[in-house]
C-alpha cells in the first residue's frame, strides 16, 4: 500500500501516525504541510518518494524505521526547522536535494551499506558540522555539502574526503591536475566547468567518476580512463570540446546520459568488451566523429545515442543487441553503410531518419514481422539506399510497412541459407532441428516458413 499526494499542502495537520501495512509514501504526500511538527512511521515502509514532506516547516524530528531503502528526490527539502533524522543501517539511496536548505539539521550518520548520495542531497545545511563517507558508497552527486559548516569551514582547494575528490573550493587548477592517489571516487561536477584545466591524471584506483564531472572542460584534449572505473556519471565529459578520442574501459557497468556528449572535437571512440549499453545520448551532436566500435556485449543503443553525430560514415552493430531506440541514429547525414544483427527486436522512431548520405542497410533479421517497429526509421533517406536481407526472406521485408522505404531490396547469403540454396547444397538431411535443438518431423519441401538447422547449417524458409 501507498500514499501519493493525500493530505498535499494540509496546511492545518501538525500530527500524523501512519497506519501498519504501508509500504511507500508516495511523492507530495506530505507536502507544504506547514504545521505538521511530528510523523510516526510504521516498520514496513521501505521507500521515501520524492516530495514527500517537502517544505513541512514545522517538522523538527524524523525517525525512520529499519527496512527502508530509498529517500526520494526532495524527501524533506526546505524543512528549515527539522533538526535531526534517524537513518536506518537499511538504507541504500539518498535522492537529490532530499534535505536540500534544511538549516537546522545538524549532524548526520550515514550507514554502511550506503551506495548512493544525490546531487545536493545535504546543500544549505548550514548547522551540519562532520561528515563520514561509508566505503559502500559508489555514487556522489554534485555540491552535496555546499554550504554547510563542514565545507564553509575548508580551506580554499580541492576537497577530499574518505577517498572521494568531492569538488573545488575557490579557483580551480589550471593546466595539469594529477588527482590523488588512493582516490576511489570523482563526485559530480569535481572538475567540471574548468576551461582552464589541459591534462588530469586519474589513478588507477577510482571506479567511478561522477556527472558533470569534467562537463565543458574545454581545455582537455586527451583522457584515460583507468580500467577499474565502474560507474560513468551523466554529462561526466560532455561539451569537452578538445577531446580527440576517447577508450570507455571493459568494467564500465553504468554509463549515464550524454556522457560525451557535444564532444565536437571527438574523431573516435572505442567500446571495450564487458560495456553492456551505449546511454542515451551518449555521443549526440559529436559532429566529428568518424569511427565507433560497438562490442558483442552490448545489448541495446538507447535514445538518441549518436544523434547528429554528422561525421559517422558507417556502423556495424553486433549479434546480441536486441534494442536500437528512439533518434539513435537520427541526422546521422554521412552515414553510408548500416548493419544491424539477427537479434534486433525493438527499432524506435526516427532511428535512422535524417541519414540522407544512407547507401546500404544489411539487416541479419530472420522474421521481420516479429520486431516492434516505431514511426518514420528511415524518415528522408535516399530513395536510392539499397536493403539487404537474407536469402529467403526478401518477400517478408517486402510485406512489413517500415521497410518500404527501401525501394531496392537484395538478398544477401551469408550463415543462413534459404530452402531452395539448401536442397542443392544438401545432398543428405540427417535431421530437420528447430533453434531448440527439438527435432522437426517434416520434409524440407513441407516445412512451414521460419529459421530451422539442417545439418548443422542454418536454414530459412
Amino acid at each position: 500500500m501507498s500514499i501519493f499526494k493525500a493530505f498535499y499542502e494540509c496546511n492545518g495537520l501538525t500530527d500524523v501516525t501512519l497506519p501498519v501495512g504501508l509500504v511507500s509514501i508516495g511523492a507530495n504526500a506530505f507536502r507544504g504541510c506547514k504545521s505538521l511538527t511530528a510523523i510516526s512511521i510504521q516498520s514496513g515502509v521501505t521507500a521515501i518518494e520524492n516530495s514527500v514532506f517537502s517544505g513541512c516547516t514545522a517538522l523538527t524530528n524524523v525517525t525512520l524505521p529499519e527496512g527502508v531503502k530509498t529517500i526520494g528526490d526532495s524527501a524533506f527539502s526546505d524543512c528549515g526547522n527539522l533538526v535531526s533524522i534517524n537513518i536506518p543501517n537499511s538504507l541504500i539511496s539518498i535522492g537529490q536535494d532530499a534535505f536540500y536548505h534544511c538549516t537546522s539539521l545538524e549532524n548526520v550518520t550515514f550507514p554502511d551499506g550506503l551506495t548512493d548520495i544525490g546531487d545536493y542531497a545535504f546543500n544549505g545545511c548550514s548547522r551540519i558540522s562532520g561528515i563520514s563517507i561509508p566505503s559502500s558508497v559508489i555514487n556522489i552527486g554534485s555540491d552535496v555539502f555546499y554550504g554547510t559548516d563542514w565545507y564553509n569551514s575548508l580551506p580554499d582547494g580541492m576537497i577530499y574526503k574518505d577517498k572521494w575528490l568531492l569538488g573545488c573550493k575557490g579557483s580551480k587548477p589550471v593546466g595539469h591536475y594529477a588527482i590523488t592517489e588512493g582516490t576511489k571516487g570523482i563526485a559530480g561536477n569535481g572538475l567540471g566547468f574548468n576551461s582552464n584545466l589541459t591534462k588530469v591524471t586519474i589513478p588507477e584506483s577510482v571506479v567511478t567518476i561522477g556527472g558533470y564531472a569534467f562537463r565543458k572542460c574545454t581545455g582537455l584534449t586527451d583522457i584515460y580512463i583507468p580500467s577499474k572505473v565502474t560507474n560513468i556519471g551523466t554529462n561526466a565529459f560532455s561539451g569537452c570540446t578538445g577531446l580527440t578520442s576517447v577508450t570507455i574501459p571493459s568494467n564500465v557497468r553504468s554509463l549515464g546520459g550524454r556522457v560525451f556528449g557535444s564532444c565536437t572535437g571527438l574523431v573516435s571512440v572505442t567500446i571495450s568488451d564487458g560495456v553492456p549499453y551505449i546511454s542515451n545520448s551518449a555521443f549526440s551532436e559529436c559532429t566529428n566523429l568518424a569511427t565507433v566500435s560497438i562490442p558483442s556485449s552490448v545489448l541495446r543503443i538507447e535514445a538518441a545515442a549518436f544523434e547528429g553525430c554528422s561525421s559517422l560514415t558507417s556502423i556495424t552493430i553486433p549479434e546480441g543487441v536486441n534494442n536500437i531506440e528512439f533518434w539513435a541514429f537520427q541526422g546521422c547525414t554521412s552515414l553510408a553503410n548500416v548493419v544491424i544483427p539477427s537479434t534486433v527486436e525493438n527499432i524506435g522512431n526516427q532511428a535512422f531518419s535524417g541519414c540522407t548520405g544512407l547507401e546500404s542497410f544489411k539487416s541479419s533479421v530472420i522474421e521481420p514481422s516479429n520486431v516492434t517497429y516505431g514511426d518514420y526509421i528511415f524518415y528522408n533517406i535516399p530513395e536510392t539506399a539499397i536493403l539487404y536481407v537474407p536469402i529467403g526472406t526478401k518477400e517478408m521485408y517486402e510485406a512489413t510497412w517500415t521497410w518500404s522505404r527501401f525501394k531496392t531490396i537484395e538478398e544477401f547469403e551469408d550463415d543462413v541459407v534459404g530452402i531452395g540454396s539448401a536442397k542443392t547444397t544438401v545432398t543428405t538431411v540427417q535431421g530437420i532441428f528447430d533453434l531448440n535443438g527439438r527435432k522437426v518431423n517434416s520434409s524440407m519441401e513441407n516445412l512451414s516458413r521460419g529459421l530451422y538447422i539442417v545439418n548443422g547449417k542454418k536454414i530459412v524458409k
